[in-house]
C-alpha cells in the first residue's frame, strides 16, 4: 500500500515569553528541537534566542528531514547529534510526548514551550517517574488480567505484528 505523509505547518507567529527566555539564560548551553508542525517557525525562535545571548545550538536527528525536527520515536542521544556540552533542550510544541522521549534519551532538562497557549513547562526526571510507576501498575493489572485484547497499529513503521504470536504464546491462558 503506498502512503504519502503530508507535513502540516502552523501559520501563527511564534513569540517567545520574558518567562521562557528569562528560563534559558540560565543554561549555558540550549539545544531547540521543534515538531514538524512548527518547524517554518525555527529560525525566528533561534534569532530571538541570539538576540536574548542565549548560547543556542541545532543539531539534524539521524531521520529527520531537516535540523531541528525531533521524531519522538528516534530521541535517542546518539541520533541526535548533539554536541556534549548541552545542559538543556527547549522544545517547541504542543503535548508531552516529545519532551517525555527527550528525557528518556538521557537528557537532564527539557522545557517546553507550547505557543498555541503560550505555556511554559519544565519536564524532568520526576515526570519519567510518574510514567514508569504508571507503567508498572499496568503491568501488574495486565499480569492478573483473566483476558486481555490486543492492538496494534497499522502506520508505517508503528506496526509490531510479530509481536502478536509471542505474546499470544507467552499468555494462552
Amino acid at each position: 500500500m503506498k502512503t504519502e505523509f503530508i507535513d502540516v505547518r502552523y501559520r501563527g507567529e511564534i513569540k517567545l515569553n520574558e518567562k521562557v527566555i528569562a528560563k534559558l539564560k540560565r543554561c549555558k548551553v540550549v539545544a531547540v528541537y521543534t515538531s514538524v508542525q512548527f518547524i517554518n517557525n525555527l529560525p525566528s525562535v533561534v534569532k530571538q534566542l541570539k538576540d536574548a545571548k542565549v548560547n543556542v545550538v541545532i543539531s539534524k536527528p539521524a531521520r529527520a528531514d531537516c535540523d531541528g525536527q525531533i521524531l519522538g520515536c528516534d530521541v535517542y542521544c546518539e541520533n541526535l547529534n548533539l554536541p556534549s556540552d548541552v545542559d538543556a533542550v527547549l522544545f517547541i510544541g504542543d503535548g508531552e510526548f516529545h519532551p517525555l522521549a527527550l528525557l528518556y534519551s538521557g537528557i537532564k532538562q527539557v522545557i517546553s514551550y507550547n505557543p498555541l497557549n503560550n505555556k511554559l513547562r519544565v519536564f524532568s526526571k520526576g515526570d519519567i517517574d510518574k510514567v514508569l510507576n504508571k507503567k508498572q501498575a499496568n503491568v501488574k493489572k495486565f499480569l492478573m488480567s483473566d483476558v486481555i485484547g490486543i492492538i496494534i497499529s497499522t502506520k508505517w513503521g508503528q506496526e509490531h505484528f510479530n509481536y502478536v504470536g509471542k505474546l499470544k504464546e507467552k499468555y494462552k491462558d
